[in-house]
């Protein structure tokens, strides 16, 4: 998932959502332009796929055909939740009628800022689809467990094993654990996805609003490409701590 928003006169236009090959892009950018003349787009990690190489190089192809347009790219450094949290508050800060550099400026502070940690039940997904990162000892091991990973800026944009358990009400456990330890009584911001768990997500969600004062709490389904990686049944939570 990429994310790429437009300003007209200070104002934010609808996201928009692209897939990972130039082309996507130049006809996205070639679209908006005709309405525009800011663009800002916030990609997943590059270690995940080839979209932020993919808007670079649409943006160096279209120099020239649209010099009156300014194009910025960030590079979440995760995917997800954490990547929505990051272009929600770049939709916010144009809202307040801040110019491109600023918004960009403001967008790649949130990177470092916003951490994203998640339960998948089988690792054989992640492993398959070659996005498995430094948790591929896991995916050899013969003990049926769950695993809470990380990716964020804070991984380097790569998978990360943290934990492991039976159930996924242990690692809930664990995950509030890593909020309460990240971001202490901070008001959270945050996004909840899910892989078809409608019911968990919503578990997930009554426990962190039973321990934190969150300004900010969305819960949203994984797109189907995620849910394909990832498996049945992932649950994916990002947040922030307000300052």
């Amino acid at each position: 998932m990429v994310l790429v928003l437009a300003l007209v006169n200070g104002t934010i236009t609808p996201p928009v959502e692209a897939s990972s090959p130039k082309s996507d892009f130049v006809e996205i950018y070639r679209e908006l332009a005709k309405k525009v003349k800011s663009i800002l787009c916030v990609t997943y990690s590059p270690r995940l796929g080839m979209a932020y190489n993919a808007a670079a190089q649409a943006k160096e192809m279209l120099k020239g055909e649209l010099d009156k347009v300014t194009i910025e790219i960030i590079n979440s450094g995760t995917c997800c939740g954490a990547q929505m949290l990051i272009a929600l508050e770049a939709a916010k800060t144009a809202a307040k009628g801040k110019r491109l550099a600023e918004i960009t400026e403001m967008a790649n502070n949130m990177v470092t800022q916003v951490s994203q940690i998640f339960i998948v039940e089988d690792l054989y997904y992640l492993a398959k689809g070659g996005r498995i990162g430094k948790a591929r000892l896991w995916a050899s091991s013969t003990i049926s467990t769950k695993s809470l990973l990380g990716l964020d800026a804070s991984t380097g944009g790569v998978i990360v094993p943290l934990t492991r358990a039976k159930t996924k009400t242990k690692l809930m456990e664990k995950m509030l654990g890593i909020v309460k330890e990240r971001s202490g009584n901070k008001k959270l911001h945050a996004i909840i996805n899910h892989a078809n768990v409608p019911h968990e997500a919503e578990e997930l969600k009554k426990r962190l609003l039973s321990r934190f004062d969150c300004a900010e709490l969305y819960i949203t389904p994984v797109l189907p490409l995620l849910a394909i990686h990832n498996g049945p049944g992932c649950i994916w939570l990002a947040w922030y701590g307000e300052d």
